[in-house]
């Protein structure tokens, strides 16, 4: 089948005329032609032809491929394709008679190993006459530039779900240590990890210290209290910038090396948590393992703590009005017991001096009527009305 095929693509242009189209066309021409490499190969394994384009892209001084087996050619194998690299689809295009298509990671026989590039192999059977299968067309198509647009649209759609998680994680949350810990827990579900913690800069102390943590023990998170510019983490606050080191037992800026050893830290992020430029605090993911974290980890870790030092600064500015709110109340209360105190000592004063004219009037009026009796007056309802009068200003 092939045989006859290949000795068509070497028949003069004059024999290969198509008449749909109306002129003559050379297909040895019009295969050279392609951008893609293309191939035929038999069942076994063997490859009968080979575009210009394909032969080109081999090595300088690579003999022809023709007739050698393909695996040798394209993967330096002694034999055909199989996992771990990539299951060659060749037996069940010549069997089912479909066509198949496969990515896998370019590999350089000449290199002896796999490069950043991605090949998409697409294999369909070819037919003779007859109806029969004994070869496939092999179309090879560099896809790296699409794999790479895929790998980001994917990593942009994974930071996208993690700026979300923490989004939702948070909202309605105004209590700053529920944020910091139902946060950070997010973070370490989203990164994999189990260590690290969130660092807040305390004004009067003008210290970075830790406000949530985790796999971190009570000593270090207790005694790791950084000034700005010391350590990594004060490095961090004093220029606002993410600092993704490999392994951090090993790096000279680090404080407090002895704690960190016994931790056994390795690799690790700092980035630092900002609102409106201003730098409140840092945030770090820590691994027993060197390397562990990559510059993407980095710019997700530092995209997460923008977005988390705006609900840093809310939830504080949310502390402060609801400490301003208990204080108002706290004097709302004293200056109304003040106000009662007041109220009451006037109404005192009063009701004192109320009672001292009554009793001076209630002597006044038994004096006259002593002097009454005294002087002889005996009229009867003078004496009533005085001492009526009298009795009404003692019991006042």
């Amino acid at each position: 089948m092939y045989s006859k095929f290949m000795a068509r693509m070497r028949e003069p242009a004059v024999h290969q005329t198509t008449k749909t189209v109306g002129f003559d066309i050379n297909l040895h021409d019009l295969v050279g032609g392609l951008e893609d490499e293309l191939l035929i190969v038999n069942s076994e394994y063997r490859v009968k032809f080979a575009n210009s384009i394909l032969q080109h892209k081999l090595p300088e001084g690579t003999e022809s491929p023709v007739n050698r087996h393909c695996y040798e050619v394209f993967q330096g194998r002694d034999k055909p394709c199989s996992a771990p690299l990539w299951e060659c689809r060749l037996r069940n295009v010549l069997q089912s008679g479909n066509s198949a298509s496969v990515i896998y990671p370019y590999h350089s026989p000449s290199a002896g190993s796999t490069s950043d590039r991605y090949v998409k192999i697409t294999m369909w059977p070819l037919k003779d006459s007859h109806g029969g299968i004994d070869a496939a067309v092999e179309l090879r198509r560099d896809v790296t530039a699409e794999r790479e647009l895929e790998v980001q649209i994917l990593r942009r759609h994974h930071h996208l779900d993690a700026l979300s998680r923490i989004s939702f994680a948070v909202s309605g949350l105004w209590d700053l240590d529920a944020i910091l810990n139902v946060a950070f827990d997010t973070v370490l579900q989203i990164f994999g990890g189990s260590t690290g913690g969130i660092l807040l800069f305390e004004e009067k102390a003008q210290k970075l210290c830790y406000k949530a943590h985790r796999g971190l023990s009570a000593k270090y998170a207790g005694e790791m209290c950084l000034t700005m510019g010391g350590g990594i983490a004060g490095k961090v606050a004093q220029t606002g910038e993410p600092i993704l080191l490999e392994d951090i037992s090993r790096d000279p800026d680090a404080a407090r090396p002895d704690l960190i050893a016994a931790e056994g830290l390795k690799g690790f992020v700092s980035v630092p948590l900002k609102a409106k430029d201003k730098v409140l605090g840092v945030m770090n993911i820590a691994s027993h393992l060197a390397g562990k974290f990559t510059s993407d980890d980095m710019y997700l870790l530092n995209s997460i703590a923008c977005q988390l030092g705006t609900a840093i600064e809310q939830a504080k500015l949310y502390e402060q009005l609801s400490e301003g709110k208990e204080r108002y109340q706290i004097l709302l209360r004293r200056a109304l017991t003040i106000q009662e105190q007041e109220r009451q000592r006037i109404a005192r004063e009063l009701h004192d001096e109320t009672s001292q004219e009554l009793t001076g009037l209630a002597l006044n009026l038994q004096a006259v009527n002593e002097m009454m009796e005294m002087g002889g007056v005996e009229d009867a309802e003078i004496k009533a009305i005085l001492k009526k009068t009298q009795s009404l200003a003692v019991h006042a």
